[in-house]
């Protein structure tokens, strides 16, 4: 087993698993607890049974989601248009104006999950998602590794999809196993 996608196993009262049923960089203080609680869930889980990482989703930006209409347009070969630039800068402008205090949160949330990361040895695999709206974004995780350097820190991050990933700072080569998986 090298990984489990949080959260396994599916909390109690939860209707069915999903990554996103509460997220660290939620603006609501009882997702977040919920979040940190049932991550840390997960990591001993995980650690249980072997598992080398916990894939977690971190959260979106609190904002109108543009990304899909920006993949139409690329999708129509419209990238290179005023529309798309207009579009991409809102997109950007929001996101920067938003981001930073919910970013804060999810800085928070992986101080709080660290003892328990460095007790089990589990690596937190940061899954970056495919829009402009999830946390993080390259520029983000740079500064997640800035803040948590190892060996402080059991932090990696996972580009793409947990069947699929590609692996960056990441003690495992790929995601292999995946169990609790959305997908």
């Amino acid at each position: 087993m090298d990984s489990l996608h949080n959260f396994c196993p599916v909390p109690m009262g939860a209707l069915r698993g999903h990554p996103e049923i509460w997220t660290m960089a939620s603006r609501e203080e009882s997702d977040r607890e919920s979040a940190i609680r049932h991550t840390m869930n997960t990591i001993r889980f995980a650690a249980e049974i072997g598992a080398k990482a916990v894939v977690v989703h971190a959260g979106y930006v609190d904002m109108p989601m543009i990304s899909p209409q920006l993949f139409d347009l690329l999708a129509a070969n419209q990238q290179f248009t005023p529309g798309y630039e207009r579009l991409r800068m809102k997109l950007h402008t929001q996101r920067d104006k938003k981001a930073p205090r919910q970013f804060d949160h999810l800085l928070r949330g992986i101080e709080r999950l660290l003892p328990l990361l460095e007790e089990t040895g589990v690596v937190l695999a940061l899954e970056n998602l495919p829009t402009w709206e999830a946390y993080p974004t390259e520029i983000e995780f740079e500064e997640i590794k800035r803040r948590f350097p190892p060996p402080l820190s059991a932090i990696g991050t996972i580009w793409g999809t947990a069947k699929s990933a590609k692996t960056s700072d990441l003690s495992i080569t790929n995601a292999g196993s995946n169990v609790c998986s959305p997908t």
